[in-house]
C-alpha cells in the first residue's frame, strides 16, 4: 500500500505544483493591472472549497481526477500570453491574444506599447538557462525571493496546513462535541468566506496591512487555547 501511494504523492505533487504555479503565472499576465491582486486571490479561494469532508477518498480522487482532465482539454486552447509573445519578439500574435482577453472597445494597442516599452526600458529577453542561473543572485532576484520565501517558512511552520489537513483528527483527539467531520466542513465554510472577503479586501487595502492582521490573528489563536 505504501509503495503505491508514494508514486501516487509523487505524481500529484510534481503536477499540482507546475499547474499551481503555471496557472498564477498566467493570470498574471493575462489580467489588468489593476485586477490582478484580486484575480490573484481566486485560487486560494477555490483551494478551500474542498469536498474530503463528504466524500470517501477514492471517490474524491475520481471527481478531482475529472477536473484535472478538463483542465488538460481546456488548456489546449488557450492562447499563450500576449506579455510571453512579445518576449519572443511577435507583437502581431501578442496583439491577437491580447484581444482574446479584453473587450471589443478596449485599445489592446496601448497595452501593447506599454508592454513593448517596459520590455525595452528595462533589457528584459528571453534567457537562456545560464543567465536564468545568474540572475537568480542577483540582488533584485533574492531580495525578493528572500522576502517571500521567509514568509512562506513562517507560515508552514505556524501549523496552518497542519489544522486544515489533520482537522478531524484534532477534534477527535479533543473529544470535542461537534462531529469532527462537521468540523472540519466547518472550517472549509469559513476559509471560503474569509478567502471571498480577502478578494475583496486586497482590491481596496494595502497589503502589507492585511499581512500585519494575517500574522496578530495567529498570534492571537494561537494564544488563545493556552489562555482558557
Amino acid at each position: 500500500m505504501l509503495y503505491g501511494i508514494l508514486p501516487g504523492r509523487l505524481i500529484a505533487g510534481v503536477g499540482i505544483g507546475m499547474a499551481t504555479n503555471a496557472c498564477r503565472v498566467y493570470i498574471t499576465e493575462i489580467t489588468l493591472p489593476n485586477m490582478r491582486g484580486l484575480i490573484g486571490a481566486l485560487p486560494s479561494l477555490f483551494i478551500s472549497a474542498g469536498l474530503g469532508s463528504i466524500i470517501d477518498w477514492k471517490t474524491m480522487c475520481y471527481v478531482y481526477g475529472s477536473f484535472s482532465l478538463i483542465m488538460s482539454v481546456a488548456n489546449t486552447f488557450l492562447p499563450d500570453t500576449p506579455y510571453f509573445e512579445i518576449l519572443r519578439g511577435s507583437l502581431s500574435q501578442a496583439k491577437i491574444n491580447l484581444s482574446k482577453f479584453r473587450a471589443a472597445s478596449f485599445d489592446v494597442d496601448s497595452e501593447i506599447k506599454v508592454l513593448s516599452e517596459f520590455r525595452d526600458e528595462n533589457d528584459i529577453h528571453r534567457l537562456s538557462l545560464k543567465e536564468q542561473i545568474k540572475a537568480m543572485f542577483k540582488p533584485s532576484s533574492c531580495k525578493p525571493f528572500g522576502i517571500s520565501s521567509a514568509y512562506i517558512t513562517i507560515v508552514q511552520l505556524a501549523g496552518v496546513n497542519v489544522v486544515i489537513m489533520w482537522a478531524v483528527e484534532m477534534l477527535e483527539l479533543a473529544k470535542s462535541s461537534l462531529d469532527a467531520h462537521m468540523g472540519n466542513i466547518m472550517l472549509a465554510l469559513t476559509r471560503i468566506v474569509f478567502g471571498i472577503i480577502t478578494s475583496v479586501l486586497i482590491y481596496k487595502v494595502r497589503r502589507r496591512k492585511m499581512a500585519l492582521v494575517s500574522v496578530i490573528s495567529r498570534i492571537v489563536l494561537k494564544v488563545m487555547p493556552r489562555a482558557l
